[in-house]
């Protein structure tokens, strides 16, 4: 098992429990999905796949747009 099949697997892991955190709402959620996205976007580049670099890239910008909105709500952490 490489590095990269290492990075991707958890990045997955992450991002499920981003997902079940942010379906309770809890911020923390939203905290699990963007260093997933950050591990995806590592994935991405390290295997030259730029239409999925591009995507998280900009599903990490909504991530941080979404932690602010939750967090003026004042949805718990």
């Amino acid at each position: 098992m490489d590095y990269v099949t290492i990075l991707e697997a958890i990045a997955t892991i992450l991002c499920v429990i981003g997902v079940v955190y942010g379906a309770i709402p809890r911020r923390i959620g939203i905290y699990y999905l963007i260093v997933g996205t950050i591990c995806w976007i590592a994935f991405a580049y390290f295997l030259k796949r730029w239409f999925l670099f591009s995507e998280e890239f900009f599903l990490l910008i909504i991530n941080f747009i979404c932690l602010k909105t939750w967090k003026n709500q004042g949805i718990p952490f």
